[in-house]
C-alpha cells in the first residue's frame, strides 16, 4: 500500500481549473492509473471518506480542503490481496455453515436468525467478488468449468435455503447449509486456491509483465 498526502497549494498548482472535490477526486484516479496504481481510499483532512461521503461533498469547495491523502496499490497486489482474503475467510465461513447447520437442526432457528441472514449475504458477496474479478483477468486462468459450477451450486443452495426457511423446514434447512452450501464453498475455496498458485506462479516469472498477461486490456482492478 503506498500513502501519498497532498496538501491544498499543491493542488492548486496541479489542478489549476479544479473546483470542487468531486472533480478533484476524479483527476486524482486518473492521475494515478496512468502512474499503474489503483485509489483504495482517500483521507480529506485526516478523515477517511466512503463512497457515501464522496457522493455527498462532491460539489464542496477546495478551500475547504486543508490536505487529501491517497493510499493506492498496483492492480496485482489488490489481486494477491483479494486472493488471500478468500482463502482465509473460506474456511471460516465453511465452519460457520457447519455449526449454525447443527445449531439450527438440534435448537430450531430460534436466536440464529441473524447468523443465517449474515450467512447468506456473505456467500453472495462471494459470489458477485469471483464474478467481477472474472471480468477482468484473462480468461486462460480460469478453470471456465469450475467457476461455473461454484457458481451455480451457490445460487442453488442459497435459494434452497430461503425457500426451506420461508415452508419453516429447519431440519432440511439445516441439510442444505451443512451438505448443500458446504460444497459450495469448498468448490470456491479449491478454485481460489488453484488460482491464487497459477497467478503467483506467473507473477513469480516474470513480474514486470503480469499485468500485461493477466489483465484484461481496459478492465478495472478488482
Amino acid at each position: 500500500m503506498t500513502k501519498t498526502t497532498i496538501s491544498r497549494e499543491e493542488i492548486l498548482q496541479t489542478y489549476p481549473a479544479v473546483m470542487d472535490i468531486g472533480s478533484l477526486i476524479k483527476a486524482l484516479e486518473q492521475r494515478f492509473l496512468t502512474l499503474g496504481e489503483v485509489v483504495c481510499q482517500f483521507k480529506l483532512n485526516g478523515m477517511s471518506l466512503t463512497e457515501a461521503d464522496e457522493s455527498r461533498l462532491s460539489q464542496v469547495a477546495l478551500d475547504e480542503v486543508d490536505t487529501i491523502e491517497i493510499e493506492s496499490q498496483s492492480p496485482q497486489d489488490l489481486l494477491f490481496n483479494l486472493l488471500d482474503n478468500w482463502t482465509r475467510e473460506l474456511p471460516v465461513l465453511m465452519q460457520n455453515a457447519d455449526e449454525l447447520a447443527k445449531d439450527i437442526k438440534f435448537k430450531g432457528i430460534e436466536g440464529h436468525l441473524k447468523s443465517f441472514v449474515d450467512l447468506l449475504d456473505t456467500c453472495q458477496f462471494l459470489t458477485e467478488s469471483l464474478i467481477s474479478l472474472e471480468a477482468i483477468i484473462q480468461r486462460a486462468s480460469i478453470d471456465q468449468t469450475r467457476w461455473r459450477e461454484a457458481e451455480a451450486l451457490t445460487a442453488r443452495a442459497i435459494g434452497q435455503a430461503l425457500k426451506t426457511f420461508e415452508l419453516k423446514d429447519f431440519v432440511l434447512l439445516s441439510e442444505i447449509l451443512e451438505y448443500d452450501l458446504g460444497h459450495a464453498l469448498q468448490v470456491w475455496f479449491e478454485e481460489i486456491q488453484r488460482l491464487s498458485q497459477t497467478l503467483k506462479d506467473e507473477n513469480a516469472k516474470d513480474p514486470k509483465g503480469f499485468s500485461e498477461r493477466v489483465f484484461i486490456k481496459g478492465g478495472n482492478a478488482p
